[in-house]
Protein backbone atom coordinates (compact mmCIF):
# COMPACT_ATOMS: atom_id res chain seq x y z
CA UNK A 1 0.00 0.00 0.00
CA UNK A 2 2.91 2.04 0.98
CA UNK A 3 4.35 1.95 -2.45
CA UNK A 4 1.59 2.33 -4.67
CA UNK A 5 0.87 5.27 -2.24
CA UNK A 6 4.03 7.13 -2.96
CA UNK A 7 3.58 5.88 -7.00
CA UNK A 8 0.38 7.84 -6.74
CA UNK A 9 1.74 10.78 -4.77
CA UNK A 10 4.50 11.17 -7.16
CA UNK A 11 2.28 11.25 -10.34
CA UNK A 12 -0.06 13.44 -8.69
CA UNK A 13 2.84 15.99 -8.60
CA UNK A 14 4.29 15.49 -11.49
CA UNK A 15 0.41 16.27 -13.26
CA UNK A 16 0.32 19.23 -10.96
CA UNK A 17 3.87 20.79 -12.10
CA UNK A 18 2.82 19.90 -15.35
CA UNK A 19 -0.53 21.88 -15.08
CA UNK A 20 1.74 24.65 -13.21
CA UNK A 21 3.34 25.31 -16.22
CA UNK A 22 1.96 27.05 -19.11
CA UNK A 23 2.63 26.81 -22.51
CA UNK A 24 4.73 29.91 -24.20
CA UNK A 25 2.19 32.21 -26.01
CA UNK A 26 2.88 31.72 -29.61
CA UNK A 27 3.58 34.77 -31.69
CA UNK A 28 1.67 36.19 -35.03
CA UNK A 29 5.48 37.46 -36.42
CA UNK A 30 8.66 36.91 -35.39
CA UNK A 31 11.62 39.17 -36.49
CA UNK A 32 14.80 37.57 -35.77
CA UNK A 33 18.74 37.87 -36.94
CA UNK A 34 18.62 41.63 -36.58
CA UNK A 35 20.22 44.07 -34.36
CA UNK A 36 16.79 45.80 -32.78
CA UNK A 37 17.42 48.95 -30.47
CA UNK A 38 15.04 48.47 -27.96
CA UNK A 39 15.60 52.38 -26.60
CA UNK A 40 14.64 50.49 -23.40
CA UNK A 41 16.64 48.47 -20.36
CA UNK A 42 17.27 45.70 -22.76
CA UNK A 43 19.42 47.83 -25.37
CA UNK A 44 20.38 45.95 -27.96
CA UNK A 45 18.41 42.61 -29.03
CA UNK A 46 18.38 40.05 -31.44
CA UNK A 47 14.84 39.20 -32.02
CA UNK A 48 11.45 40.04 -30.81
CA UNK A 49 7.95 38.61 -31.45
CA UNK A 50 4.23 40.46 -32.01
CA UNK A 51 0.95 39.26 -30.85
CA UNK A 52 -1.42 41.34 -32.29
CA UNK A 53 -0.71 45.09 -31.95
CA UNK A 54 1.67 44.59 -28.93
CA UNK A 55 5.47 43.27 -28.37
CA UNK A 56 5.12 39.84 -26.77
CA UNK A 57 8.79 39.84 -26.32
CA UNK A 58 12.52 40.21 -27.15
CA UNK A 59 15.74 38.75 -26.54
CA UNK A 60 17.68 36.43 -28.74
CA UNK A 61 17.08 34.80 -32.17
CA UNK A 62 16.51 31.36 -30.36
CA UNK A 63 14.38 32.49 -27.31
CA UNK A 64 12.00 34.15 -30.18
CA UNK A 65 11.96 31.41 -32.11
CA UNK A 66 10.65 29.29 -29.14
CA UNK A 67 7.62 31.63 -29.47
CA UNK A 68 7.01 30.75 -33.03
CA UNK A 69 4.40 27.86 -34.62
CA UNK A 70 3.56 26.74 -37.98
CA UNK A 71 1.25 29.90 -37.91
CA UNK A 72 3.57 32.19 -37.14
CA UNK A 73 4.74 34.77 -39.89
CA UNK A 74 8.43 34.42 -39.94
CA UNK A 75 10.60 37.66 -40.88
CA UNK A 76 14.56 37.11 -41.62
CA UNK A 77 16.10 40.43 -41.01
CA UNK A 78 19.46 39.42 -42.32
CA UNK A 79 21.30 41.73 -40.01
CA UNK A 80 19.18 44.72 -40.62
CA UNK A 81 19.04 47.39 -37.80
CA UNK A 82 15.18 48.01 -36.60
CA UNK A 83 14.45 51.58 -33.94
CA UNK A 84 10.97 52.11 -32.51
CA UNK A 85 8.54 54.23 -34.74
CA UNK A 86 9.67 57.67 -35.23
CA UNK A 87 6.93 60.30 -33.53
CA UNK A 88 7.47 63.38 -35.32
CA UNK A 89 6.28 65.59 -32.02
CA UNK A 90 5.56 68.31 -34.23
CA UNK A 91 4.06 69.11 -38.03
CA UNK A 92 1.83 71.37 -39.43
CA UNK A 93 -0.65 69.04 -41.55
CA UNK A 94 -2.56 72.19 -43.31
CA UNK A 95 -2.56 72.35 -46.77
CA UNK A 96 -2.02 76.05 -48.22
CA UNK A 97 -1.05 75.11 -51.42
CA UNK A 98 -4.03 75.54 -54.01
CA UNK A 99 -5.00 73.46 -56.97
CA UNK A 100 -4.40 75.73 -59.83
CA UNK A 101 -1.50 77.61 -58.37
CA UNK A 102 2.11 78.10 -59.60
CA UNK A 103 4.89 77.47 -57.56
CA UNK A 104 7.65 79.50 -58.59
CA UNK A 105 10.88 77.21 -59.19
CA UNK A 106 13.68 78.93 -57.35
CA UNK A 107 17.68 77.72 -56.92
CA UNK A 108 17.84 78.84 -53.58
CA UNK A 109 16.22 78.55 -50.02
CA UNK A 110 17.07 82.79 -49.68
CA UNK A 111 17.02 83.74 -53.21
CA UNK A 112 17.60 87.65 -54.04
CA UNK A 113 14.70 90.06 -55.23
CA UNK A 114 16.06 90.13 -58.00
CA UNK A 115 15.93 85.86 -58.93
CA UNK A 116 12.55 86.34 -57.38
CA UNK A 117 11.17 89.23 -59.86
CA UNK A 118 13.26 87.70 -62.78
CA UNK A 119 11.04 84.22 -62.19
CA UNK A 120 8.06 86.35 -61.46
CA UNK A 121 8.27 87.60 -64.48
CA UNK A 122 8.45 84.58 -66.43
CA UNK A 123 5.92 82.61 -64.64
CA UNK A 124 3.55 85.45 -65.90
CA UNK A 125 4.48 85.01 -69.51
CA UNK A 126 3.52 81.38 -69.27
CA UNK A 127 -0.04 81.34 -67.10
CA UNK A 128 -3.20 82.40 -67.28
CA UNK A 129 -4.28 85.89 -65.53
CA UNK A 130 -6.47 84.25 -62.98
CA UNK A 131 -3.52 81.84 -61.75
CA UNK A 132 -1.83 82.22 -58.61
CA UNK A 133 1.73 83.01 -58.47
CA UNK A 134 3.54 81.31 -55.03
CA UNK A 135 7.10 81.34 -53.86
CA UNK A 136 9.01 80.55 -50.65
CA UNK A 137 11.60 83.00 -49.96
CA UNK A 138 14.27 83.70 -47.45
CA UNK A 139 15.48 86.81 -45.14
CA UNK A 140 17.51 88.22 -48.38
CA UNK A 141 14.19 88.63 -50.67
CA UNK A 142 12.22 89.54 -47.70
CA UNK A 143 14.01 92.43 -46.13
CA UNK A 144 15.13 94.20 -49.64
CA UNK A 145 13.39 97.76 -50.37
CA UNK A 146 12.34 96.84 -53.70
CA UNK A 147 10.43 93.75 -52.84
CA UNK A 148 7.26 95.05 -51.98
CA UNK A 149 3.40 94.42 -52.78
CA UNK A 150 3.43 97.70 -55.25
CA UNK A 151 6.66 96.29 -56.89
CA UNK A 152 4.59 93.14 -57.02
CA UNK A 153 1.38 95.01 -58.33
CA UNK A 154 3.48 96.46 -60.97
CA UNK A 155 4.86 93.38 -62.40
CA UNK A 156 1.28 91.00 -62.04
CA UNK A 157 -1.66 93.12 -61.63
CA UNK A 158 -3.57 90.67 -62.80
CA UNK A 159 -2.21 87.41 -60.85
CA UNK A 160 -2.23 87.31 -57.23
CA UNK A 161 1.00 86.63 -56.52
CA UNK A 162 2.18 85.50 -52.92
CA UNK A 163 5.74 85.65 -51.52
CA UNK A 164 6.04 83.56 -48.52
CA UNK A 165 8.87 83.25 -45.61
CA UNK A 166 9.01 79.08 -45.74
CA UNK A 167 8.96 79.59 -41.84
CA UNK A 168 5.80 80.25 -42.42
CA UNK A 169 5.78 83.32 -40.02
CA UNK A 170 5.58 86.45 -43.27
CA UNK A 171 4.20 87.29 -46.20
CA UNK A 172 4.08 89.94 -49.19
CA UNK A 173 1.28 89.95 -51.03
CA UNK A 174 -0.15 92.00 -54.03
CA UNK A 175 -3.59 93.42 -54.47
CA UNK A 176 -4.93 90.90 -56.92
CA UNK A 177 -4.24 88.36 -53.98
CA UNK A 178 -5.78 90.37 -51.35
CA UNK A 179 -9.02 90.14 -53.68
CA UNK A 180 -8.43 86.70 -54.42
CA UNK A 181 -8.65 85.09 -50.87
CA UNK A 182 -10.93 88.33 -49.73
CA UNK A 183 -7.56 89.38 -47.08
CA UNK A 184 -8.96 91.69 -44.34
CA UNK A 185 -6.79 94.97 -44.62
CA UNK A 186 -8.81 97.12 -42.42
CA UNK A 187 -6.57 96.05 -39.19
CA UNK A 188 -4.63 92.72 -38.62
CA UNK A 189 -6.11 89.92 -36.26
CA UNK A 190 -4.95 89.19 -32.93
CA UNK A 191 -1.85 88.88 -32.60
CA UNK A 192 -0.70 89.79 -36.18
CA UNK A 193 0.73 92.38 -37.47
CA UNK A 194 1.62 94.32 -41.09
CA UNK A 195 4.88 95.56 -42.21
CA UNK A 196 8.32 93.88 -42.80
CA UNK A 197 9.21 95.43 -38.85
CA UNK A 198 6.20 94.67 -37.24
CA UNK A 199 5.63 98.64 -37.21
CA UNK A 200 3.66 99.72 -39.80
CA UNK A 201 0.76 101.61 -38.63
CA UNK A 202 -1.39 100.28 -41.81
CA UNK A 203 -2.27 97.56 -44.20
CA UNK A 204 1.31 97.82 -46.80
CA UNK A 205 0.52 94.03 -48.37
CA UNK A 206 2.58 92.58 -45.88
CA UNK A 207 1.62 90.22 -43.07
CA UNK A 208 3.09 88.48 -40.16
CA UNK A 209 2.14 85.97 -37.73
CA UNK A 210 -1.28 85.65 -36.77
CA UNK A 211 -2.02 87.97 -40.08
CA UNK A 212 0.05 85.26 -42.19
CA UNK A 213 -1.66 82.40 -40.34
CA UNK A 214 -5.08 84.55 -41.21
CA UNK A 215 -4.21 84.13 -44.82
CA UNK A 216 -2.88 80.44 -44.99
CA UNK A 217 -6.20 79.65 -43.41
CA UNK A 218 -7.89 81.69 -46.05
CA UNK A 219 -6.00 79.47 -48.98
CA UNK A 220 -6.31 76.31 -47.19
CA UNK A 221 -9.99 77.19 -47.44
CA UNK A 222 -9.75 77.66 -51.22
CA UNK A 223 -8.72 74.11 -51.67
CA UNK A 224 -11.20 71.22 -52.23
CA UNK A 225 -11.45 68.12 -50.10
CA UNK A 226 -10.02 66.16 -52.90
CA UNK A 227 -7.25 68.25 -53.78
CA UNK A 228 -6.09 67.98 -49.93
CA UNK A 229 -6.68 64.74 -49.61
CA UNK A 230 -4.22 63.61 -51.99
CA UNK A 231 -1.80 65.64 -50.72
CA UNK A 232 -2.37 64.36 -47.33
CA UNK A 233 -1.81 60.86 -48.80
CA UNK A 234 0.92 61.53 -50.63
CA UNK A 235 2.45 63.00 -46.95
CA UNK A 236 1.58 59.98 -45.54
CA UNK A 237 2.84 57.81 -47.77
CA UNK A 238 5.97 59.76 -46.93
CA UNK A 239 5.45 59.37 -43.68
CA UNK A 240 6.07 55.23 -43.85
CA UNK A 241 8.55 55.50 -46.08
CA UNK A 242 10.71 56.87 -43.37
CA UNK A 243 9.76 54.93 -40.85
CA UNK A 244 7.05 57.42 -39.17
CA UNK A 245 4.93 55.71 -37.42
CA UNK A 246 3.28 58.66 -35.32
CA UNK A 247 2.62 62.07 -36.30
CA UNK A 248 1.39 65.10 -33.99
CA UNK A 249 -0.04 67.67 -35.97
CA UNK A 250 -0.93 71.25 -35.45
CA UNK A 251 -3.89 72.49 -37.15
CA UNK A 252 -5.55 75.70 -37.54
CA UNK A 253 -8.71 73.85 -38.86
CA UNK A 254 -8.57 70.65 -36.44
CA UNK A 255 -12.36 69.39 -37.98
CA UNK A 256 -11.69 69.35 -41.35
CA UNK A 257 -8.15 67.89 -40.81
CA UNK A 258 -9.85 65.22 -38.67
CA UNK A 259 -12.69 64.64 -41.26
CA UNK A 260 -10.56 64.10 -44.03
CA UNK A 261 -7.79 61.98 -41.72
CA UNK A 262 -11.14 59.52 -41.32
CA UNK A 263 -11.35 59.03 -44.67
CA UNK A 264 -8.21 58.15 -45.85
CA UNK A 265 -8.13 55.35 -42.95
CA UNK A 266 -4.81 55.85 -42.33
CA UNK A 267 -3.01 53.31 -40.07
CA UNK A 268 -0.42 56.09 -38.93
CA UNK A 269 -1.17 57.09 -35.41
CA UNK A 270 -1.78 61.11 -35.48
CA UNK A 271 -2.69 63.30 -32.56
CA UNK A 272 -4.11 66.18 -34.15
CA UNK A 273 -3.92 69.53 -31.60
CA UNK A 274 -6.06 72.61 -32.15
CA UNK A 275 -4.16 75.88 -33.26
CA UNK A 276 -6.29 78.78 -33.47
CA UNK A 277 -5.81 81.61 -35.25
CA UNK A 278 -7.76 84.62 -34.02
CA UNK A 279 -5.77 84.74 -31.00
CA UNK A 280 -7.54 84.68 -27.46
CA UNK A 281 -11.01 85.13 -29.20
CA UNK A 282 -10.90 81.54 -30.12
CA UNK A 283 -8.53 80.20 -27.58
CA UNK A 284 -10.32 77.14 -26.96
CA UNK A 285 -8.86 73.46 -26.97
CA UNK A 286 -11.19 70.93 -29.12
CA UNK A 287 -12.51 68.41 -26.30
CA UNK A 288 -9.98 65.53 -25.90
CA UNK A 289 -11.25 62.66 -27.80
CA UNK A 290 -10.24 59.40 -29.08
CA UNK A 291 -11.77 59.57 -32.74
CA UNK A 292 -10.65 56.50 -34.57
CA UNK A 293 -8.14 53.40 -32.75
CA UNK A 294 -5.12 55.44 -34.48
CA UNK A 295 -6.61 59.11 -34.93
CA UNK A 296 -7.59 61.49 -32.12
CA UNK A 297 -7.27 65.49 -31.04
CA UNK A 298 -5.43 66.70 -27.79
CA UNK A 299 -3.97 69.71 -27.10
CA UNK A 300 -3.95 73.63 -27.58
CA UNK A 301 -1.12 75.83 -28.66
CA UNK A 302 -0.32 79.45 -28.92
CA UNK A 303 2.48 80.58 -31.10
CA UNK A 304 4.21 83.61 -29.02
CA UNK A 305 6.51 85.03 -31.45
CA UNK A 306 8.19 85.03 -34.46
CA UNK A 307 11.66 83.22 -35.87
CA UNK A 308 14.97 84.70 -36.55
CA UNK A 309 14.43 84.57 -39.88
CA UNK A 310 11.91 88.21 -40.22
CA UNK A 311 14.16 89.10 -36.71
CA UNK A 312 10.54 88.60 -34.91
CA UNK A 313 11.40 86.22 -31.81
CA UNK A 314 11.81 88.19 -28.94
CA UNK A 315 14.61 88.74 -27.20
CA UNK A 316 16.46 90.16 -23.75
CA UNK A 317 19.11 92.41 -26.17
CA UNK A 318 19.03 93.84 -29.56
CA UNK A 319 19.35 92.22 -32.44
CA UNK A 320 23.36 92.59 -33.38
CA UNK A 321 21.91 93.61 -36.96
CA UNK A 322 19.68 95.69 -36.18
CA UNK A 323 20.24 97.27 -32.87
CA UNK A 324 16.79 99.25 -32.82
CA UNK A 325 14.91 95.77 -32.68
CA UNK A 326 14.07 92.90 -29.73
CA UNK A 327 11.50 91.38 -32.07
CA UNK A 328 7.74 91.17 -30.07
CA UNK A 329 5.66 89.30 -28.58
CA UNK A 330 3.02 88.18 -30.25
CA UNK A 331 0.32 88.49 -27.23
CA UNK A 332 0.98 90.74 -24.22
CA UNK A 333 2.61 89.71 -20.85
CA UNK A 334 -0.77 89.45 -19.22
CA UNK A 335 -2.22 87.32 -21.98
CA UNK A 336 0.44 85.12 -21.37
CA UNK A 337 0.10 84.74 -17.53
CA UNK A 338 -3.72 83.88 -18.24
CA UNK A 339 -2.91 81.17 -20.71
CA UNK A 340 -0.81 79.81 -18.55
CA UNK A 341 -3.11 80.12 -15.41
CA UNK A 342 -5.71 78.20 -17.95
CA UNK A 343 -3.28 75.67 -18.30
CA UNK A 344 -2.76 75.09 -14.44
CA UNK A 345 -6.75 74.72 -14.32
CA UNK A 346 -7.59 72.56 -17.04
CA UNK A 347 -6.92 69.08 -18.13
CA UNK A 348 -5.86 70.36 -21.58
CA UNK A 349 -2.19 70.07 -22.70
CA UNK A 350 -1.02 73.45 -23.81
CA UNK A 351 1.94 73.86 -26.60
CA UNK A 352 3.57 77.53 -26.56
CA UNK A 353 5.83 78.36 -29.24
CA UNK A 354 8.90 80.12 -28.11
CA UNK A 355 11.69 81.09 -30.11
CA UNK A 356 13.21 83.63 -28.28
CA UNK A 357 14.85 83.90 -24.98
CA UNK A 358 12.52 86.90 -23.57
CA UNK A 359 9.33 84.77 -24.67
CA UNK A 360 10.94 81.94 -22.47
CA UNK A 361 11.78 84.21 -19.59
CA UNK A 362 8.01 85.42 -19.79
CA UNK A 363 6.48 82.18 -19.84
CA UNK A 364 8.95 80.72 -17.42
CA UNK A 365 7.71 83.76 -14.80
CA UNK A 366 4.52 83.44 -15.99
CA UNK A 367 4.68 79.56 -14.08
CA UNK A 368 6.55 80.27 -11.14
CA UNK A 369 3.54 82.85 -10.42
CA UNK A 370 1.15 80.23 -10.14
CA UNK A 371 2.69 77.80 -8.01
CA UNK A 372 3.53 74.46 -7.30
CA UNK A 373 0.30 73.87 -6.46
CA UNK A 374 -0.42 73.34 -10.54
CA UNK A 375 1.87 70.24 -10.45
CA UNK A 376 4.06 71.92 -13.72
CA UNK A 377 5.74 68.61 -14.44
CA UNK A 378 2.84 66.70 -14.37
CA UNK A 379 1.13 68.83 -17.16
CA UNK A 380 4.18 68.66 -19.43
CA UNK A 381 3.85 72.01 -20.56
CA UNK A 382 5.84 72.13 -23.96
CA UNK A 383 7.98 74.42 -25.61
CA UNK A 384 7.88 74.30 -29.10
CA UNK A 385 11.44 75.23 -30.87
CA UNK A 386 12.66 76.52 -27.20
CA UNK A 387 15.69 77.96 -29.26
CA UNK A 388 15.65 80.61 -26.81
CA UNK A 389 15.96 78.79 -23.97
CA UNK A 390 19.71 79.98 -22.49
CA UNK A 391 21.79 78.37 -20.10
CA UNK A 392 20.55 80.83 -17.10
CA UNK A 393 16.58 79.47 -17.92
CA UNK A 394 17.30 75.79 -18.13
CA UNK A 395 17.39 75.30 -14.47
CA UNK A 396 14.30 77.21 -14.26
CA UNK A 397 12.59 74.59 -17.15
CA UNK A 398 14.07 71.48 -15.10
CA UNK A 399 12.31 72.47 -11.74
CA UNK A 400 9.35 73.71 -13.81
CA UNK A 401 8.81 70.13 -15.61
CA UNK A 402 9.00 72.13 -19.38
CA UNK A 403 9.09 69.64 -22.42
CA UNK A 404 11.03 71.23 -24.94
CA UNK A 405 10.41 70.06 -28.79
CA UNK A 406 13.26 70.64 -30.59
CA UNK A 407 13.39 70.97 -34.56
CA UNK A 408 17.45 70.36 -35.76
CA UNK A 409 16.39 71.19 -39.33
CA UNK A 410 16.71 74.97 -37.23
CA UNK A 411 20.41 74.53 -37.58
CA UNK A 412 20.15 75.30 -41.26
CA UNK A 413 20.05 79.07 -40.20
CA UNK A 414 23.29 78.70 -38.23
CA UNK A 415 24.99 81.48 -40.08
CA UNK A 416 21.76 83.54 -40.21
CA UNK A 417 21.64 82.77 -36.51
CA UNK A 418 25.25 84.25 -35.98
CA UNK A 419 24.71 87.35 -37.82
CA UNK A 420 21.19 88.10 -35.70
CA UNK A 421 22.69 87.44 -32.58
CA UNK A 422 26.45 87.82 -32.92
CA UNK A 423 28.36 84.83 -32.00
CA UNK A 424 28.40 85.01 -27.77
CA UNK A 425 24.53 84.49 -27.79
CA UNK A 426 24.36 82.51 -30.99
CA UNK A 427 26.20 79.71 -29.04
CA UNK A 428 23.28 80.23 -26.45
CA UNK A 429 20.58 79.01 -28.31
CA UNK A 430 19.38 75.83 -30.06
CA UNK A 431 20.69 73.84 -27.31
CA UNK A 432 20.60 69.93 -26.94
CA UNK A 433 23.10 68.37 -25.40
CA UNK A 434 23.06 70.90 -22.17
CA UNK A 435 19.12 70.22 -21.89
CA UNK A 436 19.65 66.38 -22.04
CA UNK A 437 22.69 66.67 -19.25
CA UNK A 438 20.16 68.99 -16.70
CA UNK A 439 17.35 66.30 -17.12
CA UNK A 440 15.09 68.37 -19.12
CA UNK A 441 12.49 66.25 -21.33
CA UNK A 442 13.00 66.54 -24.89
CA UNK A 443 11.47 65.40 -28.10
CA UNK A 444 11.91 65.75 -31.62
CA UNK A 445 9.86 67.09 -34.54
CA UNK A 446 10.26 68.38 -38.14
CA UNK A 447 8.41 71.47 -38.49
CA UNK A 448 7.37 70.57 -41.83
CA UNK A 449 4.97 73.19 -43.15
CA UNK A 450 2.46 71.17 -45.32
CA UNK A 451 2.02 67.92 -47.01
CA UNK A 452 4.61 68.94 -49.81
CA UNK A 453 7.53 69.04 -47.49
CA UNK A 454 10.33 66.75 -46.51
CA UNK A 455 9.48 65.12 -43.42
CA UNK A 456 13.37 62.79 -43.71
CA UNK A 457 13.87 62.44 -39.91
CA UNK A 458 17.36 61.27 -40.19
CA UNK A 459 18.00 64.60 -42.16
CA UNK A 460 17.26 65.55 -38.42
CA UNK A 461 18.95 63.53 -36.60
CA UNK A 462 22.42 64.36 -39.15
CA UNK A 463 21.50 67.84 -37.81
CA UNK A 464 20.90 66.99 -33.79
CA UNK A 465 24.23 64.31 -34.23
CA UNK A 466 26.75 66.86 -35.70
CA UNK A 467 25.33 70.21 -34.81
CA UNK A 468 27.19 72.01 -37.28
CA UNK A 469 27.78 75.37 -35.23
CA UNK A 470 28.24 73.76 -31.81
CA UNK A 471 29.30 70.06 -31.89
CA UNK A 472 29.49 69.91 -28.02
CA UNK A 473 25.69 70.19 -27.94
CA UNK A 474 25.53 67.43 -30.28
CA UNK A 475 23.61 64.28 -29.69
CA UNK A 476 25.07 61.04 -29.93
CA UNK A 477 22.70 58.72 -32.38
CA UNK A 478 21.34 56.47 -29.70
CA UNK A 479 20.35 59.54 -27.67
CA UNK A 480 18.69 61.30 -31.28
CA UNK A 481 16.65 58.40 -31.91
CA UNK A 482 15.65 58.56 -28.00
CA UNK A 483 14.55 61.54 -28.57
CA UNK A 484 12.40 61.16 -32.05
CA UNK A 485 10.56 58.13 -30.26
CA UNK A 486 10.79 57.78 -26.53
CA UNK A 487 11.22 61.24 -26.05
CA UNK A 488 8.27 62.32 -28.44
CA UNK A 489 6.06 59.39 -26.76
CA UNK A 490 6.41 61.22 -23.60
CA UNK A 491 5.77 64.76 -25.04
CA UNK A 492 2.32 62.95 -25.62
CA UNK A 493 1.95 61.46 -22.36
CA UNK A 494 1.80 57.87 -24.62
CA UNK A 495 5.39 56.74 -22.81
CA UNK A 496 3.39 53.44 -21.42
CA UNK A 497 2.25 52.68 -24.73
CA UNK A 498 4.92 53.62 -27.26
CA UNK A 499 8.42 55.59 -28.29
CA UNK A 500 10.68 52.09 -26.80
CA UNK A 501 10.28 47.94 -27.92
CA UNK A 502 9.75 46.07 -25.18
CA UNK A 503 6.99 43.58 -23.84
CA UNK A 504 3.25 45.09 -23.79
CA UNK A 505 4.26 48.10 -25.84
CA UNK A 506 2.60 48.93 -29.34
CA UNK A 507 4.35 46.78 -32.00
CA UNK A 508 5.29 50.20 -33.53
CA UNK A 509 9.21 49.91 -35.75
CA UNK A 510 11.23 50.25 -38.37
CA UNK A 511 13.40 48.03 -40.34
CA UNK A 512 16.05 50.53 -41.55
CA UNK A 513 17.52 50.39 -44.98
CA UNK A 514 21.37 50.91 -43.41
CA UNK A 515 22.39 50.79 -39.98
CA UNK A 516 22.74 54.60 -39.49
CA UNK A 517 24.92 53.80 -36.13
CA UNK A 518 27.47 52.51 -38.47
CA UNK A 519 27.67 55.03 -41.62
CA UNK A 520 29.23 58.17 -41.98
CA UNK A 521 27.12 61.17 -41.43
CA UNK A 522 26.01 62.41 -45.11
CA UNK A 523 24.90 59.40 -45.35
CA UNK A 524 22.50 59.15 -42.93
CA UNK A 525 19.10 61.43 -44.70
CA UNK A 526 19.38 58.24 -47.16
CA UNK A 527 18.29 56.09 -45.13
CA UNK A 528 14.15 54.57 -45.54
CA UNK A 529 12.28 52.11 -44.08
CA UNK A 530 12.35 48.99 -45.27
CA UNK A 531 9.98 47.50 -43.35
CA UNK A 532 7.24 49.58 -41.20
CA UNK A 533 5.10 48.05 -38.78
CA UNK A 534 2.11 49.85 -36.97
CA UNK A 535 0.27 48.01 -33.94
CA UNK A 536 1.73 44.85 -35.32
CA UNK A 537 0.40 45.64 -39.09
CA UNK A 538 2.98 45.63 -42.18
CA UNK A 539 2.30 48.92 -43.52
CA UNK A 540 5.18 49.03 -46.13
CA UNK A 541 7.65 46.62 -46.98
CA UNK A 542 10.58 46.62 -49.79
CA UNK A 543 11.96 42.91 -49.33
Amino acid sequence: MRATSSTAIVAACIWLVSCGRQAPVSADIILTNGRIFTGGAAGFVEALAVRGENILSVGTTQEINARATEATRRIDLDGRLVIPGINDAHVHMDNSALPDGRELKLDSMDPTCAQVIAALKTEIGKTRDDTPILAAIGPSAFFDTQCTAETLDHIAPRHAVVLRTWTGHAAILNRAAVERFRVPVSHPPEAGFYGKTMRAKSWDGVVQEYARFQLDSLMSGAATDDFVMGRLSAFLADAARYGITSLQAMSHDPNRLLRLLQQLNTPIRIRVISLPIHGMSEGRPEPDRQVTGNLRVSGLKFILDGTPVERSMAIRKPYQDDPSGNGQLDFSEEFIRRAVRSAAETNHPVLFHVAGDRTAEVVLQAMESVGAHADWPGRRLRFEHGDGLMPDLIPRAKALGVVVVQNPSHLMVGDLTVRRLGPERAGQVLLFRSLLQAGVPLALGSDVGGPDAVLNPFLNILFATTHPNHPQEALTREEAIAAYTKGSAYAEFAENEKGTLEQGKKADLAVLSQNIFDVAPPELPKTESVLTMIGGKIVRQTF
